[in-house]
């Protein structure tokens, strides 16, 4: 008998908020706060190119960083490009084995 794997979709939180490219830090922040949300995809116009953190922020706005100040960055300065994609049809057991394989991948290269 064969149990029914459901997809990614079913199982992530949709994104009805993303920010582009060129957008202040200020304007990612303030929706993060508003929407309580944590990541947010990046838009160049209409193609996705990567990922936004909460701790990408954390990161950039820290005085200790050495970075110009909030006024003066965009998301194109802190966004992570190339981030792990999928469609949400996607089976979710897939998309877990992929990314345990990554998280391996990325353990493995910062023991050396």
């Amino acid at each position: 008998m064969m149990t029914h794997i459901p997809s990614i979709g079913s199982v992530m939180t949709p994104f009805p908020h993303v920010v582009q490219i060129d957008d202040s830090l200020r304007l990612a922040r303030t929706l993060m706060v508003e929407h309580s949300i944590r990541h947010l995809p990046v838009k160049d116009g209409d193609t996705l190119v990567g990922v936004l953190t909460d701790r990408d922020l954390k990161r950039a706005l820290d005085p200790n960083v050495g970075l110009p100040p909030e006024e003066e960055l965009f998301v194109r300065d802190v966004f992570v490009p190339d981030a792990y994609i999928v469609d949400v049809t996607e089976p979710l057991d897939g998309v877990l084995e992929e990314l345990s394989t990554l998280a391996r991948a990325l353990s493995f290269g910062a023991e050396r």
